[in-house]
């Protein structure tokens, strides 16, 4: 079933962020779309709104541990823009996402060691190749600590809420490519119409906790193409929720069924190129 409309709709204003970026070019600034009081309130989010740390880094957020004595550095979390927006490690992580992640004291800038005290809700592994670079995975719901530690002991920590995908959203800032409407009810979601002569378009959601807030976490997700709706070259394996496609050679209807693996998030766009 679908969710309500209200919970389908992001808009993202990327215009706050000065970080260059070829991703960012690709989509002009998006216009705000109103709600209809009929349908209820939509919700509008500027992505400062969201928590995302736009102007200090591109590509990684650091935040400070509880005591103070070590900076945690996230990236590749997974959203639409994650190289522009960072990583906000307050918000949580997605059963089955994935974020990498590296630790090290305040003074001096040492690199530290990471491990989880719940392995069953939040796992940490070492990434190939590395003994301070760390990626962790959201296993079930619940909290766990992450904790940096060197051969003297714990250093400081943070705390990881994890949980499952409460809504997958449609942002519009990929809506220069197509006319976007929210779906009425049944099994689509919304609706997107190809202006013409545009070949390659791209569509962007975003994962949104049972809070109503975005969510960290990449690989957290399944979908499905119509025959005839293919990626474009090179960009047929996804693991955020950024979908580089062509225009069909052939007139019609065409849909993408995007599903959390955890939760009851999914979004059905139905995609027509006249």
């Amino acid at each position: 079933m679908a969710l309500a409309l209200t919970r389908h709709l992001r808009i993202d204003c990327r215009m706050f962020c000065h970080c260059s970026s070829a991703v960012e070019q690709r989509f002009r600034k998006p216009q705000v779309l109103g709600s209809s009081p009929s349908s209820g309130s939509v919700l509008l989010w500027a992505s400062v709104l969201l928590g995302a740390t736009l102007l200090p880094a591109c590509g990684s957020s650091t935040d400070t541990g509880v005591l103070g004595q070590a900076v945690f550095n996230a990236s590749n979390c997974g959203g639409p823009f994650s190289d522009i927006d960072g990583c906000d490690l307050t918000h949580q992580l997605a059963v089955q996402g994935a974020v990498d992640i590296s630790a090290a004291t305040v003074q001096g800038q040492t690199a530290l060691l990471l491990r989880s005290d719940t392995p069953n809700v939040l796992q940490v592994q070492n990434q190939q190749g590395s003994t301070v670079l760390f990626t962790m995975v959201g296993q079930s719901p619940g909290q766990a600590t992450l904790t940096a530690y060197n051969s003297s002991g714990d250093v400081d920590h943070l705390t990881i809420t994890v949980a499952d995908i409460g809504s997958i959203d449609y942002s519009t800032v990929s809506s220069g490519s197509g006319t976007f409407t929210l779906g009425n009810g049944g099994d689509i979601d919304g609706t997107y119409v190809l202006n013409s002569g545009v070949q390659d378009f791209s569509l962007l959601f975003l994962q949104i906790d049972p809070t109503a807030t975005q969510m960290l976490g990449r690989s957290d997700f399944t979908y499905q193409l119509d025959p005839g709706l293919n990626f474009q070259s090179g960009k047929d394996q996804p693991d955020s929720l950024e979908f580089d496609l062509v225009r069909p050679t052939q007139t019609g209807t065409y849909a993408l069924l995007i599903t959390a693996k955890a939760g009851p998030g999914r979004f059905k766009m139905e995609i027509t190129a006249n």
